[in-house]
């Protein structure tokens, strides 16, 4: 009855409080803080629905706390070993998001230098485009200027008609999954 409450408790709350999302950028502490929340509040509610039911003389005390403690040491060694599978796999090549940045600047350099820096994001800068302002002195020689703003449009477009086309290779550059904007704030 209680590993019952457990696992329902557990495939209700845990989607509730989002145990279940991608943690893609989040720092790895911040979720293991988050499941051990999560996990000692639902472990918390079984004795008092316990006590409520009058059944809690049916359960030992002592086999319930070392349960509880390892299944949350089993819960988060499991995140970590999954956290650095996918960064192994990242670092590899795989499970990897293309990003356009928009503008040419030294925040898009910085930005592009902060991804390149951190492999286990997953992002890769496949392009830039030039915003027209004139400072391309920071941009490294890694990373092509692709268009410019007033093309931005038309080159979108351009290659949601090429992913439309029947069954094409992409290269980096035409498998673009998110457009990121560097650009200052006073622009």
């Amino acid at each position: 009855l209680a590993l019952i409450m457990v696992l329902f408790g557990v495939s209700v709350v845990f989607p509730l409080f989002d145990i279940y999302k991608p943690w893609r950028g989040v720092k790895a502490w911040i979720e293991i803080r988050s499941l051990l929340l999560v996990w000692f509040g639902v472990a918390a509610a079984v004795p008092i629905l316990l006590y409520f039911t009058k059944t809690g003389e049916l359960y030992s005390r002592l086999w319930f706390g070392w349960w509880t403690l390892i299944t949350a040491v089993l819960m988060v060694g499991s995140r970590i070993a999954i956290r650095r599978l996918i960064i192994w796999a990242r670092k590899s090549g795989f499970n990897t998001r293309n990003v356009l940045i928009v503008g040419t600047g030294s925040l898009a350099a910085q930005v592009c230098e902060n991804l390149r820096q951190s492999e286990w994001t997953g992002v890769n800068v496949v392009g830039y485009i030039d915003d027209g302002l004139d400072d391309k002195s920071k941009l490294d020689g890694y990373v092509p200027v692709v268009g410019n703003i007033d093309g931005l449009r038309k080159f979108l477009n351009d290659r949601k008609q090429k992913v439309k086309e029947a069954n094409q290779e992409f290269n980096d550059i035409e498998d673009i999954e998110q457009v990121w904007v560097a650009l200052p704030s006073d622009t």
